[in-house]
């Protein structure tokens, strides 16, 4: 009967030797867990980084110029190269170009596409896109058709051409400085530009 209780009291011994070191080999896996947990974020944070920057990349954008006579003025805003351009794709003002400068009279002139009437989108090259743009110049803060503009492509450029009474200004004042600023689908350009007067 001794024997027997030594037995049982030896086994009990041994099976809470063995179910102390259970519980350490259960808690063990929680430590090792806690790498891959923290090594997570880092994996899914390159793709999230690399796909932001592909779905927005920032086009090259070479500065604008004007070129200014006694007749006629040129404000030239150079594009990204694109073989394709695509507008009314959303409910707002998607492309801008407007010129701000001040001689006798402050000036703006500025010419939009915006899809205001939720028209379908459509394709095409720059002089097809720049059919839909809306516009016109204002003087002094009032809007005014005295003045005589053409809005067209040229090369991969949107050239904004003024004739008459503001080029001939413009050119008299000789301005060191002509505001310029472009917006392309959500993101907006503005430089100063020194005219070249011929």
């Amino acid at each position: 009967m001794k024997k027997i209780l030594l037995f049982v009291s030896l086994l009990t011994v041994f099976l809470s030797a063995c179910g102390s070191s259970v519980s350490t080999n259960t808690s063990t896996p929680e430590f090792t867990q806690t790498p891959p947990f923290t090594s997570t974020p880092e994996q899914t944070a390159t793709p999230e980084a690399t796909a932001t920057s592909k779905s927005s990349p920032t086009p090259e954008i070479e500065k604008p110029s004007a070129i200014v006579s006694s007749s006629k003025a040129k404000f030239i805003f150079p594009m990204p190269i694109k073989e394709e351009w695509e507008w009314f794709v959303s409910g707002g003002e998607e492309y801008l170009w407007s010129v701000t400068f001040k001689t006798d009279k402050f000036y703006s002139i500025e010419f939009s596409i915006n899809n205001y009437k939720k028209a379908p989108s459509q394709k095409g090259n720059l002089d097809e896109m720049l059919k839909s743009k809306l516009g016109g110049i204002s003087q002094d803060g009032n809007i005014t058709s005295i003045y005589t503009y053409e809005v067209y492509a040229e090369d991969n450029n949107v050239v904004i051409e003024l004739t008459g009474p503001i080029a001939a200004s413009l050119y008299a004042s000789k301005i060191p400085v002509i505001g310029f600023r472009m917006g392309i689908l959500g993101k907006e350009y503005k430089s100063q530009v020194s005219p070249s007067y011929e």
